[in-house]
């Protein structure tokens, strides 16, 4: 396991004069535009974990972990001791958290963001991201911009170490000579650390580390991924050596720890290099003082080279488009090609600031020729490295695509050429879909579109497709598709699936079967144009913000079945009115809040609560209807009201919840039933039209600032049976009267 003859770590220091240092971890493919219609945006999921996982929203609030649960934006993931998790972002990349760790993902559109607040992270991203995708992964001192490459990063309190496996990383320093901006180059088998000293400066180290220092957690990964073993032991890339890796594995699965892994590795090399001194010192040999040290040779010739890629980040030299059929409008369609360019057999990296990188990344076109059927048709980058050429086509056919590279220095002179067959395949009615069969081989999971599906804007699922029964489809099946207007479902299945139509930003109708009996997290969420919905009467339950989000929802049967209703279902959506059913028993908080064109809300006899923020800023409400049934009114249940001008309150209730009707500034009169004994904190606080109170005969407790704000009373009177009234709770103007 000796590495350049020991494994003693070579440090080069430097002080980085700016109070941020931006690490760049780019890839060194250069990828034509993707269609910008069918891009699919990213997604964060928990994939798995074992031990204890805890889960918080951007809030605060705390989630029970579940596999494949998905992560929105602002949610922290914590590990505990003797626990790991799993994270995806997308299809592409991965994150493990080891024991004692926690980050927080971020998430504006196709940009992610892993921000680590503490321990260890294992991060790969198996495919270069398309132009319009990031990844970041942060910490208090350094940000990495993740492009196509794997590692991991410690953090621990303000010194952050960012490890590389594979690939390369170009470090943005200012230079504390010259203070011009520069580019550092680092490649696998080193590690960037930055710490915080003299307040807000920061300093930065690269070093050299070996197969010892990665931790057992990180080897784990390495040993199950063959890909990645592949690209470790690329020598353009990488110091590192999969097998030494496997071999610290075989340490660790024996009880060792790191330590004593790094000390026995030590003792070794200490023997190695006694027994090779002493072999030296048998061979020595006298050499000549005219001979020189190394032999002379003539200077290399540079070798320049084109390679394509696939989906994997595989070399190809053809490939078969399938499902192809032309816009409607008779446009052309796009198709993303990848390739890049060799320097002596090595991948030329685009971590190189734009001033330079005509030094680095000579210019290419693009050209054509015929194909069985149709055209083609690309658009040039002329001097601009940044920019990429775009393949569209009319029609289905075999077609040939040249890429030369020319000369920087003389435009006429070719540096390299390669061409790619490819083969577009006319779609047909059955190419929609991508599926998986069950075991008894008669019933698939739909768990995929074709890229044909994908450009479809009306789409119907059959009950069998190739004579088979649909039995369900999968999770996120249509996320985030723009194109996507109206789905039908004919296949008798019993779940609409999480996060399946989340973000479809064109969806405007959707159609289930009588089968269906559950909606669950997140399935319409965000679908913004979906203006109406009937829910069928087999459903049960609906999960947590299952449509939320969806501003043009005007209305929606809430069947009488339905016995769950988790937090947020319907938050921020169009709602105009609602009918709550009698037999819900299970209800999550904060369902309608944020519903701004909520005028009327009508509560079905049998029901006994309404839970906390039920109505939370339905600035809209004016009518509400509560049955006797109801017990209980829960915290902020109507808080925000601004609209609301009087209730009716049941005359069973009991309990009236903190900041149940806060700050609903036109409520007018209000008369609390007998059953409430006790008004806690804040419940009718900044009620500012409120001028008429009756409190329940039997009232023995005033929570504080119950009343506060209420600037519109003058007087209010207060039973015998009143035994506690808490600091502010009514406004100074208030005359109290006591029977």
């Amino acid at each position: 396991m000796k590495q350049n003859g020991n494994y003693r770590i070579q440090k080069l220091k430097f002080v980085v004069l700016t109070m941020f240092v931006c690490v760049l971890l780019l890839s060194q493919n250069f990828t034509v535009l993707t269609q910008a219609a069918t891009a699919r945006a990213t997604t964060m999921k928990l994939d798995s974990f074992k031990g204890s996982v805890t889960v918080k929203t951007m809030n605060g609030s705390q989630r029970k972990a579940s596999k494949g649960m998905r992560l929105l934006n602002g949610y922290e993931v914590s590990t505990a001791d003797g626990s790991e998790a799993f994270i995806s972002l997308d299809n592409s990349k991965a994150v493990k958290l080891d024991a004692k760790s926690s980050v927080q993902v971020r998430q504006a559109g196709n940009r992610l963001e892993l921000m680590i607040k503490s321990g260890k992270v294992f991060f790969n991203v198996s495919k270069p991201l398309k132009s319009n995708e990031t990844l970041n992964v942060r910490s208090s001192t350094m940000v990495a911009g993740v492009r196509g490459t794997s590692g991991y990063a410690t953090v621990h309190e303000e010194e952050t170490k960012m490890y590389l496996l594979e690939g390369n990383l170009g470090m943005t320093r200012t230079n504390p000579v010259t203070n011009k901006v520069e580019t550092v180059q680092i490649k696998g088998g080193e590690v960037a650390s930055s710490y915080k000293y003299e307040q807000k400066k920061v300093d930065v180290t690269i070093e050299k580390f070996t197969e010892v220092d990665v931790p057992a957690f990180v080897v784990e990964e390495v040993a199950k991924d063959v890909e990645l073993q592949k690209k470790i032991d690329t020598e353009e890339l990488s110091a590192l050596s999969s097998e030494k890796l496997l071999e610290v594995k075989k340490y660790y699965d024996q009880g060792l720890t790191q330590e004593e892994i790094i000390e026995k590795v030590e003792e070794e090399e200490k023997k190695e290099e006694e027994t090779n001194g002493e072999k030296n010192e048998e061979n020595t040999v006298d050499i000549p003082s005219y001979v020189p040290s190394t032999p002379l040779s003539p200077a290399p010739t540079t070798k320049y080279a084109i390679q394509f890629l696939n989906d994997s980040n595989e070399v190809i030299s053809e490939v078969t488009w399938n499902g192809f059929e032309p816009p409607s409008d008779g446009g052309k369609w796009n198709k993303s090609i990848s390739f890049r360019v060799l320097i002596n057999n090595q991948p030329v990296s685009d971590a190189v600031s734009a001033a330079n990188s005509h030094l680095y990344q000579p210019k290419y076109t693009l050209t054509e020729s015929s194909g069985n059927a149709g055209s083609a048709a690309f658009g040039t980058t002329a001097d601009d490295v940044w920019g990429a050429p775009v393949f569209t086509v009319g029609a289905a056919g075999v077609y040939q695509l040249k890429v030369e590279l020319l000369d920087p220095t003389d435009a006429t002179k070719v540096l390299a050429s390669n061409t790619l067959k490819y083969t577009i395949v006319e779609a047909k009615e059955d190419d929609i879909f991508t599926y998986s069969t069950d075991e008894d081989g008669n019933s698939i999971i739909i768990d995929g579109l074709t890229d044909y599906g994908r450009s479809l804007k009306n789409i119907t699922i059959p009950k069998q497709i190739d004579e088979k029964t649909v039995l369900a489809i999968a999770s996120e099946l249509f996320s985030n598709n723009t194109n996507i207007q109206t789905v039908t479902i004919e296949a008798d299945v019993t779940t609409i699936p999480s996060w399946v139509f989340s973000g479809c930003n064109s969806l405007t109708s959707v159609t289930l079967p009588n089968s269906v009996t559950t909606i669950e997290d997140g399935a319409f969420y965000d679908c913004d144009k979906l203006k109406s919905f009937d829910l069928p009467t087999t459903v049960t339950a609906i999960g947590y913000g299952a449509f939320q989000g969806c501003q043009q929802l005007k209305s929606i049967n809430l069947p009488a079945g339905l016995t769950t209703i988790d937090s947020g279902a319907f938050k921020k959506c169009g709602l105009t009115e609602i009918t709550w059913p009698k037999g819900v028993e299970t209800v999550g908080g904060g369902i309608f809040s944020g519903c701004v064109n909520l005028t009327s809300v009508t509560v079905q006899e049998e029901c006994t609560y309404l839970t906390g923020s039920m109505f939370l800023d339905c600035t809209s409400l004016t009518t509400v209807t509560l049955p006797a049934s109801i017990e209980k009114i829960d915290d902020s249940a109507f808080s925000g009201c601004s609209s609301l001008t009087t209730i009716t309150l049941p005359s069973n209730l009991t309990v009236l919840g903190e900041k149940a009707f806060e700050n609903c500034s036109k409520l007018q009169s209000i008369a609390l039933p007998d059953g409430v004994t006790s008004i806690c904190g804040s419940t009718f606080s900044g009620c500012t039209a409120l001028s008429d109170v009756t409190l329940s005969k039997n009232t023995t407790y005033i929570g504080m600032y119950a009343f506060s704000g209420c600037s519109s009373l003058t007087e209010i009177t207060l039973p015998d049976t009143v035994t506690s009234i808490e600091e502010e709770a009514f406004p100074n103007t208030v005359h109290v009267v006591y029977k």
